[in-house]
């Protein structure tokens, strides 16, 4: 007896799959979950002020309570905390920029005098000075 094309292939007994459900994210999904710590009156004037005394963003995010992760999704997504942060290590960047700058453009010289008693050389001083290069 001649087997059909269905027997052959073994397709013709295989339940069916059922097809997979889309995952959608939806708005109210988005707003699930833990509230946010970000004090929008307070976080930012903290911030700026560390910043403004040459702190680091992970002492920053330490005096703050929050991880480091955290505090870089504030400043992701709070533009006023970002903004606070940016103004605070603005002028103590100016003030690092311009100390490195001084020093580049100045140097140190040793200056040799002889230094006589009685009218005969005795020793010989060494002075160390910081003057400004050309």
């Amino acid at each position: 007896m001649a087997k059909s094309k269905k027997e052959l292939t073994g397709k013709g007994n295989k339940p069916k799959k059922k097809p997979m459900r889309k995952l959608v994210k939806s708005k109210s999904y988005e707003k699930e979950g833990r509230p946010t710590k970000y004090d929008p009156m307070r976080h930012p004037m903290i911030a700026e002020a560390l910043a403004n005394v040459g702190k680091i963003d992970e002492e920053i995010a330490q005096a703050l309570g929050v991880v480091r992760s955290t505090y870089y999704l504030w400043k992701t997504e709070y533009p006023e905390f970002s903004d606070a942060v940016a103004r605070g290590k603005s002028e103590i960047d100016m003030q690092v920029e311009n100390e490195l700058l001084k020093n580049c453009m100045s140097r140190d010289v040793i200056e040799e005098k002889e230094v006589e008693e009685d009218g005969k050389p005795k020793r010989l001083e060494k002075t160390k000075k910081h003057e400004l290069g050309s």
